[in-house]
C-alpha cells in the first residue's frame, strides 16, 4: 500500500527523463553551433572593414592637420595580409612596421587579428590623402573576404567612403 509519506519521498526525475533532457539539449546545441560560428566570422569581417574605414578617416584628418600627405600602404599577401599608415611613402607593414609610424606610434594592422579574413584591393600598392582638398589621391575598393565566401567592401570615392556588404 502506497501512502502519502512514501509518495513524497519518491518525487524527482528518473534517469530516463534526465537522459532525454540531455539528448534534447545536445541536439539543440548541435543545431546552433554552425550559425554561431558564421555570426562570429561575419562580425570579424565587419570589424576588419570598420577598422580600415576608421584608419582612412584618421589618415584624412592627419593629412588636413599636418597639411601633408598621409600614405596608406597595403600588402594583401594571403599569409600575412596587412596595411600601414605613414607620413612617408613606402611603408612596409610586413617588416614589423618600423617605418609605418605617425607621431611615434606604429600604425600597422594585421588582418590575421580579425580571424580568418583576408583582403584584396585595387590600389597600386598604396594611396594617400591630398591635404589641400581632403580627398584620396587614388580611388578604389578594398574587399574583405572570409572562407564562407562572404564579402564586405570599403569603397573609396574621391570625397567620401562607404562600407558595403553582401549580407545586408
Amino acid at each position: 500500500m502506497v501512502t502519502k509519506e512514501s509518495r513524497r519521498m519518491q518525487s524527482g526525475f528518473t534517469l530516463i527523463e534526465a537522459l532525454i533532457i540531455l539528448a534534447v539539449i545536445g541536439i539543440l546545441t548541435a543545431l546552433a553551433v554552425p550559425s554561431f560560428s558564421l555570426l562570429i566570422e561575419r562580425k570579424n569581417l565587419e570589424g576588419a572593414a570598420e577598422k580600415m574605414f576608421a584608419d582612412f578617416q584618421y589618415a584624412k584628418s592627419e593629412a588636413l592637420k599636418r597639411d601633408a600627405q598621409v600614405f596608406i600602404s597595403f600588402d594583401p599577401d594571403p599569409g600575412n595580409a596587412c596595411y600601414g599608415l605613414a607620413l612617408d611613402p613606402g611603408c612596409d607593414c610586413t617588416g614589423g612596421g618600423i617605418d609605418c609610424v605617425i607621431d611615434g606610434v606604429s600604425k600597422v594592422v594585421n588582418i590575421s587579428d580579425y580571424g580568418a579574413t583576408g583582403f584584396t584591393q585595387n590600389f597600386v600598392d598604396e594611396t594617400s590623402y591630398d591635404p589641400r582638398r581632403g580627398n584620396i589621391v587614388n580611388i578604389g575598393t578594398v574587399s574583405f573576404t572570409s572562407p564562407s565566401v562572404m564579402a564586405i567592401d570599403v569603397v573609396c570615392i574621391r570625397f567620401r567612403m562607404k562600407i558595403c556588404s553582401s549580407f545586408d
